[in-house]
């Protein structure tokens, strides 16, 4: 059995609120600075019940910054430059989360 993957890319929040608007995404990395905005914007600007996984990617270890971005609904930070291990280990574990929020769904 494959898994279907539709891959997009955009360049700002705005592009990015458009995509949200016209389809279902279930995973996002967004860079923590864009060019029209922070990630914040974003994550503030879309509603907790339609967020998708939201993982940012930050060049600063700034813990305010992350502690902000997870309670406007990020599922967590990854430190730039990406390593392969980091990005697998956060993927994992948004994997399970789904999992179980299925799983809660299915019994209750």
């Amino acid at each position: 059995m494959g898994l279907s993957t539709v891959v997009a890319s955009v360049a700002n929040i705005t592009s990015a609120q458009e995509l949200l608007a016209r389809q279902t995404i279930d995973l996002i990395f967004c860079d923590e600075l864009l060019p029209d905005g922070h990630d914040r914007d974003l994550l503030s600007a879309t509603s907790r019940e339609t967020l998708p996984c939201v993982i940012v990617t930050d060049r600063e270890t700034n813990w305010e910054a992350y502690l902000q971005a997870t309670k406007l609904g990020a599922f967590d930070i990854v430190r730039c430059p990406l390593e392969l291990p980091d990005i697998e280990l956060v993927l994992i574990r948004a994997i399970r989360l789904e999992e179980r929020k299925i799983v809660y769904r299915l019994t209750a």
